[in-house]
Protein backbone atom coordinates (compact mmCIF):
# COMPACT_ATOMS: atom_id res chain seq x y z
CA UNK A 1 0.00 0.00 0.00
CA UNK A 2 1.66 2.92 -1.01
CA UNK A 3 0.21 6.84 -1.68
CA UNK A 4 -3.40 5.41 -1.97
CA UNK A 5 -6.01 6.14 0.37
CA UNK A 6 -9.50 5.98 1.01
CA UNK A 7 -11.43 8.75 1.95
CA UNK A 8 -15.14 9.19 3.84
CA UNK A 9 -16.85 12.55 4.31
CA UNK A 10 -20.42 13.14 3.68
CA UNK A 11 -22.44 13.45 0.72
CA UNK A 12 -23.88 16.82 0.10
CA UNK A 13 -27.96 17.04 0.23
CA UNK A 14 -29.83 19.34 -1.49
CA UNK A 15 -34.01 19.80 -1.58
CA UNK A 16 -36.10 18.46 -4.15
CA UNK A 17 -36.15 20.83 -6.76
CA UNK A 18 -32.71 22.83 -5.17
CA UNK A 19 -30.26 20.23 -7.18
CA UNK A 20 -27.76 22.81 -9.12
CA UNK A 21 -26.47 22.16 -12.57
CA UNK A 22 -23.37 21.91 -10.95
CA UNK A 23 -22.68 19.96 -8.13
CA UNK A 24 -19.69 18.75 -5.82
CA UNK A 25 -17.56 15.64 -6.45
CA UNK A 26 -17.47 14.94 -2.42
CA UNK A 27 -14.97 13.23 -0.73
CA UNK A 28 -17.12 9.78 -0.18
CA UNK A 29 -16.81 9.84 -4.22
CA UNK A 30 -12.95 9.28 -4.19
CA UNK A 31 -11.91 6.01 -3.92
CA UNK A 32 -7.99 6.75 -4.07
CA UNK A 33 -5.59 9.53 -4.15
CA UNK A 34 -1.85 8.85 -5.02
CA UNK A 35 0.82 11.26 -5.10
CA UNK A 36 3.73 11.03 -7.14
CA UNK A 37 7.40 12.32 -8.08
CA UNK A 38 9.92 11.79 -10.54
CA UNK A 39 12.35 9.60 -9.36
CA UNK A 40 15.35 9.11 -12.40
CA UNK A 41 12.48 10.64 -15.07
CA UNK A 42 9.49 8.33 -13.97
CA UNK A 43 6.74 9.23 -12.15
CA UNK A 44 6.89 6.86 -8.58
CA UNK A 45 4.72 6.79 -5.93
CA UNK A 46 4.71 8.31 -2.98
CA UNK A 47 4.15 6.89 0.39
CA UNK A 48 1.38 8.73 3.14
CA UNK A 49 3.16 11.32 5.27
CA UNK A 50 6.43 11.39 2.93
CA UNK A 51 8.04 14.65 3.56
CA UNK A 52 9.10 16.25 0.53
CA UNK A 53 10.95 19.76 -0.56
CA UNK A 54 9.20 22.80 -1.28
CA UNK A 55 9.29 23.40 -5.28
CA UNK A 56 9.11 19.48 -5.90
CA UNK A 57 6.63 18.81 -9.26
CA UNK A 58 4.63 16.41 -8.63
CA UNK A 59 1.40 14.32 -10.05
CA UNK A 60 -1.54 13.39 -8.54
CA UNK A 61 -4.01 10.86 -9.87
CA UNK A 62 -7.70 10.47 -8.03
CA UNK A 63 -9.91 8.12 -8.45
CA UNK A 64 -13.69 8.20 -7.95
CA UNK A 65 -16.68 5.84 -8.24
CA UNK A 66 -20.15 7.96 -8.91
CA UNK A 67 -23.73 6.23 -7.10
CA UNK A 68 -26.40 5.86 -9.24
CA UNK A 69 -28.30 8.82 -9.73
CA UNK A 70 -25.71 11.52 -9.53
CA UNK A 71 -25.87 13.03 -13.14
CA UNK A 72 -28.56 14.03 -15.22
CA UNK A 73 -29.25 15.31 -18.31
CA UNK A 74 -29.99 18.27 -16.15
CA UNK A 75 -26.91 17.76 -13.96
CA UNK A 76 -24.32 16.63 -16.19
CA UNK A 77 -21.02 18.69 -14.14
CA UNK A 78 -19.23 17.98 -11.26
CA UNK A 79 -16.95 20.78 -9.57
CA UNK A 80 -13.90 19.52 -7.03
CA UNK A 81 -11.76 22.17 -5.74
CA UNK A 82 -7.85 20.53 -5.26
CA UNK A 83 -6.23 21.57 -1.69
CA UNK A 84 -3.85 24.11 -0.63
CA UNK A 85 -0.31 23.79 -0.92
CA UNK A 86 -0.05 23.41 -4.95
CA UNK A 87 1.73 25.97 -6.59
CA UNK A 88 1.93 26.63 -10.67
CA UNK A 89 -1.07 23.89 -11.60
CA UNK A 90 -0.77 22.93 -15.01
CA UNK A 91 -4.12 23.45 -16.48
CA UNK A 92 -5.50 20.76 -18.28
CA UNK A 93 -8.39 22.06 -20.57
CA UNK A 94 -9.03 19.01 -22.42
CA UNK A 95 -8.78 16.06 -20.05
CA UNK A 96 -10.47 13.09 -21.45
CA UNK A 97 -13.12 11.09 -19.07
CA UNK A 98 -12.57 7.80 -20.01
CA UNK A 99 -14.56 4.08 -19.14
CA UNK A 100 -12.18 1.57 -18.68
CA UNK A 101 -13.10 -1.61 -21.13
CA UNK A 102 -13.31 -4.47 -19.31
CA UNK A 103 -13.57 -7.02 -21.60
CA UNK A 104 -10.64 -8.12 -24.05
CA UNK A 105 -10.46 -6.92 -27.29
CA UNK A 106 -12.99 -3.83 -26.50
CA UNK A 107 -11.53 -0.57 -26.89
CA UNK A 108 -11.64 2.16 -23.73
CA UNK A 109 -14.90 4.74 -24.31
CA UNK A 110 -15.22 8.62 -24.12
CA UNK A 111 -17.96 9.49 -21.53
CA UNK A 112 -17.30 13.32 -21.15
CA UNK A 113 -14.12 16.28 -20.38
CA UNK A 114 -12.92 17.14 -17.44
CA UNK A 115 -10.91 20.94 -17.04
CA UNK A 116 -8.48 21.58 -14.03
CA UNK A 117 -7.46 25.61 -14.29
CA UNK A 118 -4.70 27.01 -12.71
CA UNK A 119 -6.20 27.96 -9.43
CA UNK A 120 -7.00 24.31 -8.57
CA UNK A 121 -10.93 24.42 -9.74
CA UNK A 122 -11.69 20.99 -11.27
CA UNK A 123 -14.87 20.49 -13.60
CA UNK A 124 -16.11 17.11 -14.65
CA UNK A 125 -18.73 17.32 -17.58
CA UNK A 126 -20.35 13.90 -19.01
CA UNK A 127 -21.86 13.74 -22.39
CA UNK A 128 -22.72 10.27 -22.34
CA UNK A 129 -26.26 8.93 -22.51
CA UNK A 130 -25.73 6.14 -20.26
CA UNK A 131 -24.67 8.03 -17.49
CA UNK A 132 -26.55 11.31 -17.94
CA UNK A 133 -29.48 9.27 -17.43
CA UNK A 134 -27.98 7.72 -13.59
CA UNK A 135 -25.93 5.21 -13.90
CA UNK A 136 -22.89 4.43 -11.73
CA UNK A 137 -19.41 5.33 -13.07
CA UNK A 138 -15.71 5.19 -11.97
CA UNK A 139 -13.24 7.06 -13.59
CA UNK A 140 -9.75 9.10 -12.74
CA UNK A 141 -8.34 12.70 -13.12
CA UNK A 142 -4.92 13.69 -12.94
CA UNK A 143 -2.71 16.65 -13.18
CA UNK A 144 0.51 17.90 -12.06
CA UNK A 145 1.36 20.81 -9.58
CA UNK A 146 4.85 22.03 -7.53
CA UNK A 147 4.85 21.72 -3.47
CA UNK A 148 4.25 24.93 -2.31
CA UNK A 149 5.42 25.74 1.09
CA UNK A 150 3.53 28.87 2.94
CA UNK A 151 3.35 29.77 6.75
CA UNK A 152 5.63 30.75 9.14
CA UNK A 153 6.49 27.17 10.36
CA UNK A 154 9.40 24.46 10.21
CA UNK A 155 6.62 22.69 7.63
CA UNK A 156 3.31 23.25 5.70
CA UNK A 157 1.09 20.56 4.64
CA UNK A 158 -1.34 19.26 1.26
CA UNK A 159 -3.68 17.97 2.58
CA UNK A 160 -6.80 16.47 0.95
CA UNK A 161 -10.08 16.18 2.99
CA UNK A 162 -9.78 12.94 4.40
CA UNK A 163 -6.33 14.11 6.21
CA UNK A 164 -4.02 12.16 3.42
CA UNK A 165 -1.28 14.67 3.79
CA UNK A 166 1.92 15.08 2.56
CA UNK A 167 4.43 17.65 4.13
CA UNK A 168 6.27 20.60 2.65
CA UNK A 169 9.59 21.47 4.15
CA UNK A 170 10.17 24.92 5.12
CA UNK A 171 12.98 25.74 2.57
CA UNK A 172 16.58 26.89 3.35
CA UNK A 173 16.86 30.84 2.95
CA UNK A 174 18.74 31.99 0.09
CA UNK A 175 22.11 33.18 1.40
CA UNK A 176 24.22 35.50 -0.43
CA UNK A 177 27.74 36.35 0.37
CA UNK A 178 30.04 39.45 -1.55
CA UNK A 179 33.15 40.22 -0.98
CA UNK A 180 34.01 44.18 -1.77
CA UNK A 181 36.94 46.03 -1.27
CA UNK A 182 37.29 48.72 1.58
CA UNK A 183 36.45 52.54 1.43
CA UNK A 184 40.18 54.36 1.24
CA UNK A 185 41.96 51.24 1.70
CA UNK A 186 44.18 49.18 -0.72
CA UNK A 187 43.00 45.60 -1.55
CA UNK A 188 46.78 44.51 -0.49
CA UNK A 189 48.57 46.91 1.91
CA UNK A 190 51.90 46.04 2.84
CA UNK A 191 51.96 46.43 7.17
CA UNK A 192 55.74 47.68 8.77
CA UNK A 193 56.59 44.42 10.02
CA UNK A 194 56.58 42.77 6.47
CA UNK A 195 53.25 41.20 6.33
CA UNK A 196 50.90 41.39 3.63
CA UNK A 197 47.32 42.63 5.02
CA UNK A 198 44.38 42.16 2.57
CA UNK A 199 41.42 45.24 3.67
CA UNK A 200 38.17 43.79 2.32
CA UNK A 201 34.34 43.89 3.24
CA UNK A 202 32.43 40.78 3.57
CA UNK A 203 28.42 40.98 3.55
CA UNK A 204 26.16 37.81 4.11
CA UNK A 205 22.56 38.73 3.19
CA UNK A 206 19.45 36.30 3.23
Amino acid sequence: WVGEVPLTSSVAVYAAGDIPLTSELTNNMINKVTFQKKVNGVWTNLAADDTITSGTELQFILEYSLPQNTLSSGRDTLAYQLPGGLGSISAVTDGKIVEKSTTPGVADREVGTYTISSTGEVHLTFTDAQYLAGAPFTGTFKFTAKANYTGTEDSSEIKFKDGFTLTIKKPDPDVTIKKSAQSGKSFIETLDDGRVRFNFDVTVST
